[in-house]
């Protein structure tokens, strides 16, 4: 009996060993082939020089070398079969790319499911009426349209002549990278939207803006043929009577009470992911021009210092030209998240303070501490 229980448990180890084998070989990666002494394994004529496919392989393969062979849940497989596991850094990036993937291509079916929706509800509707019906409404439908486009050139052509200038500031495109400059595109057309939207007449310009620059490459992929602007290739200050002008600026000293008709608003066409402090402030301040802020202070208390999106901005800008209420303006068109301080944010920014005060304390550092709502 106790040699039939070895020879099973001999057995059993031998099993063991072949499906480990076998998941070795599974999960090998093929080492790249042997180079010869001169440390080149590239084919060469006869008369000595490599041929175009082969350098364009061999360049391949020295490629995904460098960007770190196959990729594997826990980390990447490199050239010499081995895992090089991701830092803890790594793994949160790539989370929040995954998750940011998810969440766009969730947005995208959505809409496809509301756009196929509208669409078979309508072909339903159309169904049910009677033949001669169903053309008279399209007809009426049609007919609506053409008005309503008629009437929204209209708007668009008296906004370009005689509504409130808005002029975007573009001459800080250095500082930015194409990411950026992607997200100041996408800006500036939500703009745009939200004039339509309004139907308060602004007149949008463009300063320091060259035509077939990168940015104005930028500009085309959201619509920029489409919108209604007017590009200046000089910088606003010699587009504007010096007089007429107010910089809107974050770190402006002063606060803007209200919108003027007459006056032309600049908005700093700059768009950072890690905020620059007094780069339009600075710019106005050694030509003489006159600052502001929005009112954040006396209406939204909790927020002195807040950086807001360009499009929020011009929101607000209608807002107030159609209501005459400042406070009414920026309490609408502000996003509520940046309205408060007790948001996900605003907590962990808290505790981070809280921990920081604790240990100045405890270094007798007292003095140093810092206040509440300090960052």
């Amino acid at each position: 009996e106790h040699s039939v229980y070895c020879s099973a448990v001999l057995i059993g180890l031998s099993k063991m060993e072949e499906e480990k084998k076998e998941t070795r070989e599974e999960t090998r990666v093929e080492e790249p082939p042997s180079s010869d002494d001169d440390g080149s394994d590239i084919s060469s004529d006869s008369d000595g020089s490599s041929s175009d496919d082969d350098c364009a392989s061999q360049e391949g393969k020295q490629g995904e070398g460098e960007e770190g062979g196959e990729e594997k849940a826990y980390g990447t497989i490199g050239p010499d079969g081995k895992l090089i596991r991701r830092t803890k850094a790594q793994k949160k990036a790539l989370k929040k790319l995954q998750y940011r993937e998810r969440k766009q291509e969730a947005n995208r079916l959505s809409r496809q499911a509301k756009r196929a929706a509208k669409k078979e509800n309508r072909r339903k509707f159309l169904e049910s009426m009677a033949s001669e019906e169903r053309v008279a409404y399209i007809e009426k439908e049609r007919a609506e349209g053409k008005v309503k486009a008629a009437e929204l050139r209209a708007f668009l052509e008296n906004a370009k002549t005689n509504g409130t200038r808005v002029c975007f500031n573009c001459s800080f495109e250095h500082i930015m990278d194409q990411k950026e400059l992607s997200s100041l595109g996408k800006q500036i057309q939500l703009s745009n939207a939200a004039m339509k939207l309004t139907r308060v007449p602004l007149s949008f310009h463009l300063s320091s803006f060259e035509l077939n620059s990168p940015l104005h490459q930028k500009f085309i992929d959201f619509g920029y043929n489409n919108w209604t602007i007017t590009p200046h290739a000089q910088p606003y200050w010699e587009v504007f009577p010096p007089h007429e002008t107010i910089v809107l600026s974050p770190d402006a000293e002063e606060e803007l009470e209200s919108f003027e008709a007459d006056k032309v608003y600049v908005i700093g066409g700059i768009v950072d992911r890690v905020v620059s402090r007094n780069e339009t402030y600075n710019q106005a301040k050694e030509l003489g021009l006159t600052t502001r802020k929005l009112p954040f202070k006396k209406y939204i208390p909790e927020q002195h210092g807040m950086v807001l999106n360009i499009n929020t901005v011009v929101e607000v800008i209608a807002h107030y030209l159609k209501t005459k209420d400042m406070k009414a303006a920026l309490t609408t068109c502000v996003p509520q998240r940046k309205q408060t301080t007790s948001g996900r944010k605003a907590k962990k920014l808290a505790r981070k303070r809280e921990n920081y005060n604790a240990w100045l304390a405890a270094n007798g550092k007292a003095d140093q501490q810092l206040p509440p709502g300090a960052k």
